[in-house]
């Protein structure tokens, strides 16, 4: 007898605490079964932390899944009274910083101000404004002119816009960039000077067990790197969507997606005849109108307009289009269903029941309709690898996802460690991601720099430049821009930055967020938007497999869109109108999706997906990827003229370092 699944029935002690039956129920919402009467200790901790830090029992457990993450521990283990113990204390240090925080802004000024006095409350910079030198009866040394926001002084370049090899002396490694304000040594700097793990391997990925070292192997001569063209290619106006053109793109969305899922399930294909009628032809039925027969659906997923917050099992509804449902809604009722993954904004198809047209019971549902993956020519392909005798070709590439600084300094010390990696291994492409000027470090956050937003940027650019165009032969530069960067249009999708004609190079390469290009023969995507987070804050399920990130990255090649998510979450401004620019033109060979949650390398339905964590997370020392795509093996490719694909997850070996 399972005494711990009713919260009526007593134990010792009392009645079941209910918000220990909330805990067990959102534990189960995240395929962690903890209904067993052996977990009660487990459960009596978490709702006594949950009770003393004021957390609501379905945030606590997303708390308890990225802890889980954070903290190397196996798929499958369970959480236990320990554990818990060691995630309260990570609760607890956020706490004592919130309420640090709140005695600091709510510490009253004790100084008074009368009419003679009053003029201490504005600078002499505040006056200027208004033609006014000083203010009358102004102490001299109330009144102090801020220091003028300067463009630092240009350097000459060598080539090709980019910056010359040898900095000028105010621009060392480790100092911060022109006319921005030297921090004094914080605790976090010295937090990530005095690291012992730099260079650390902390995951290899190698199904294939290939070489590791790429010493001595030949290196391509041509990249060929060409840019999807449904990708944004250039700033555009935004701020003017209306309403009815969301909805009608969304709409869109329903259909097409469903169309898709219908094909590849066949889910209108004719269906036997009884008793010697014609054979039924099914069609897509109104998701509000009563069935009592099993009929097929499409819909999008929608959080139910009473609920607030994560989507959970109880609060699922689908929205049908207008095509096919008028654009009307269901309540859903899942629990004859064993498995389901489900989020906002997913369009599915589905098979089941409603029988009193106020309640779809689904039997089962598809959850997507992958594209393709790339193909090439078999002569293409001993034409990119093998036109030459000798070693086998390797194609490596390094990827990095900002912040390049710590949230101690402006100095970019992580960045030149960075560098420093790519003067000394030369890759043949450096993938450097946004954000470069952060607009969550606290000296951008407090205002502390002297210099415009875009001269930092420039300056850390030609940085790089300095580096991978100088002092390499053939290394190509890709950036990506973030929606953290402080410089750049926060709005998604995210246009390429638009640098200055000077530092314009034929090795340099400005793509939009998100992206989808080619290197070589291969398709590569990158999405700087955290999708992988912001899906595993709204994703319900049930019944699945112990991989969740895998399963999360699945859901953007299921929905063919880099953000599936809809509505977005907080602070990410979707322009609806360029939605396009979010679709998948392929299902990529290798997909980087920068987070943070936990780094990893993985086959996703033989897409290899990366995310190589960021390089800084706050004052400490964080992570990039390598990868060293080795070329097929001759013997995997036919000797007839014919496509196949690329194969990229088997042949790719896939480090994360830290820097």
């Amino acid at each position: 007898n399972d005494l711990s699944l009713s919260p009526h029935l007593k134990k010792e002690g009392g009645i079941i605490d209910r918000m220990e039956t909330q805990l067990r129920d959102a534990f189960g919402e995240e395929n962690i079964n903890l209904r067993d009467a052996t977990h009660n200790d487990t459960i009596i901790e978490a709702a006594h932390l949950c009770r003393r830090y004021g957390v609501e029992p379905a945030d606590f457990v997303l708390k308890w899944v990225a802890h889980h993450h954070n903290s190397k521990m196996a798929n499958d283990e369970l959480p236990t009274k320990a554990a818990l113990a060691d995630l309260g204390k990570k609760l607890d240090r956020v706490a004592q910083k919130a309420r640090k925080e709140q005695v600091q802004h709510t510490q009253a000024d004790d100084r008074s101000f009368d009419k003679s006095s009053a003029g201490a409350m504005f600078d002499a910079g505040f006056m200027d404004a208004f033609g006014v030198e000083g203010t009358p009866g102004t102490a001299p040394e109330a009144v102090t002119k801020r220091t003028q926001f300067t463009t630092p002084a240009r350097r000459p370049r060598a080539r090709g816009g980019a910056a010359p090899a040898t900095a000028s002396p105010t621009d060392q490694a480790g100092t911060p960039p022109a006319g921005t304000t030297p921090a004094p040594a914080s605790t976090s700097s010295r937090d990530y000077s005095s690291r012992a793990n730099s260079g650390k391997v902390e995951l290899t990925y190698n199904p294939e067990d290939r070489p590791i070292s790429t010493l001595g192997m030949r290196r391509p001569t041509d990249l060929d790197i060409g840019v999807y063209p449904n990708a944004v290619d250039k700033p555009y106006r935004h701020m003017f969507q209306k309403l009815r053109d969301i909805s009608e793109i969304l709409d869109a969305r329903v259909d097409d997606i469903g169309d898709r899922i219908v094909k590849k399930h066949a889910l209108l294909a004719p269906k036997a005849a009884k008793d010697d009628q014609d054979e039924v032809v099914p069609s897509l039925a109104h998701v509000a109108l009563p069935n009592q027969e099993i009929v097929p659906v499409v819909a999008r997923v929608c959080l139910d307009t009473q609920g607030e917050g994560k989507l959970n099992a109880a609060s699922v509804v689908f929205e049908g289009s207008r095509e096919t449902s008028n654009g009307e809604r269901v309540d859903v009722n899942l629990a004859e269903m064993p498995d389901f993954s489900l989020f906002p904004g997913q369009v599915v198809a589905a098979e089941g029941t409603n029988t009193t047209g106020t309640k779809f019971t689904p039997s089962k549902i598809y959850l997507g309709a992958p594209l393709p993956l790339p193909r090439s020519d078999t002569r293409a392909l001993v034409d990119y690898y093998f036109a030459d005798e000798g070693d086998t070709e390797v194609v490596e590439m390094l990827v990095a996802a900002g912040p390049f600084t710590t949230t101690g300094d402006m100095a970019y010390t992580p960045l030149e460690d960075l560098l420093d990696v790519i003067r000394r291994e030369k890759p043949d492409v450096v993938m450097l991601i946004g954000p470069f000027v952060d607009e969550e470090h606290p000296a951008v956050k407090a205002g502390d720099v002297q210099v415009t937003y875009e001269a930092m940027f420039e300056d850390v650019i030609n940085r790089i430049g300095a580096v991978v165009i100088e002092e390499t032969e053939s290394t190509e530069l890709l950036l990506i821009p973030s929606l953290r960067d402080v410089h750049h249009d926060k709005v998604y999708p995210q246009p390429p930055y638009q640098l200055p004609e000077k530092m314009e190079h034929d090795r340099l390469h400005c793509l939009a967020n998100p992206s989808t290009f080619t290197v070589k023969e291969m398709v590569v995507g990158v999405n700087t938007a955290d999708i992988l987070m912001d899906l595993s804050k709204q994703e319900t399920s049930r019944g699945q497999s112990g991989d969740r990130m895998g399963r999360l990255a699945n859901h953007i090649l299921q929905q063919r869109s880099f953000y599936p998510l809809c509505p977005p979450a907080p602070g990410l401004n979707l322009v609806y109108e360029h939605m396009d620019a979010l679709g998948l033109p392929i299902s990529p060979d290798i997909m980087l999706l920068p987070s943070d949650l936990r780094f990893f390398a993985k086959n996703v339905n033989s897409t290899l997906v990366v995310n190589p964590g960021r390089l800084t997370k706050f004052g400490a020392g964080g992570t990039f990827a390598k990868l060293a795509v080795h070329a097929p093996r001759r013997n995997d490719i036919p000797e007839e003229a014919k496509k196949i694909q690329h194969s990229v997850y088997s042949r790719a070996v896939v480090q994360v370092v830290r820097v």
